[in-house]
This record gives structure tokens, sequence and C-alpha cells, in this order.
């Protein structure tokens, strides 16, 4: 970290020491994903999901495992609810 200052004269007359540290800028990327699924004869919704991913690795690989997941916990909740 880089600390710097400057010092000067207020309109009083007094003086002022400023300390300050360089920033920085970052890009963040967060994703809000919503999957529905709906009964095929009824048309009704059946299960929703909503999630949020920051700062993936990758769209693409990252969007191939959620949806992977999101099939595992689908399949795993409609069989308990057999």
């Amino acid at each position: 970290m880089v600390i710097t200052h400057t010092a000067g004269m207020d309109l009083m007359g007094r003086t002022v020491l400023t300390l300050y540290s360089p920033g920085y800028w970052t890009t963040d990327k967060t994703y809000f994903i919503e999957a529905n699924a709906y009964d095929a004869e009824t048309q009704q919704l059946i299960w929703s999901v909503q999630s949020k991913a920051d700062n993936p690795s990758g769209i693409e690989k990252s969007s191939r495992e959620y949806t992977e997941m999101l099939f595992e916990q689908f399949d795993k909740e409609r069989k308990k609810q057999k």
C-alpha cells in the first residue's frame, strides 16, 4: 500500500495535512438466475428456483454445471413427492 500526503493552508491560515492511499478499480459480474418447471399437461408451475452467481470463472462452463445441478435437484425433489 502506498500512502502519500500533501500539506497546505486552509482559508483560516491553518496547516492542513491530507493523507490518501491510491484506490483501484474492480469489475464484478453478478448474475441472477431463475428456473421454472411446468406440468406439460396442465401448464401449472410445479417447481421454481432463484439463484445468484457472483463472478463466475467462465459463463459457459458455469451455465453447464448449474444446469446439471438444477436437473439433479429437480429429480431429487420430485422423487421425494412420490
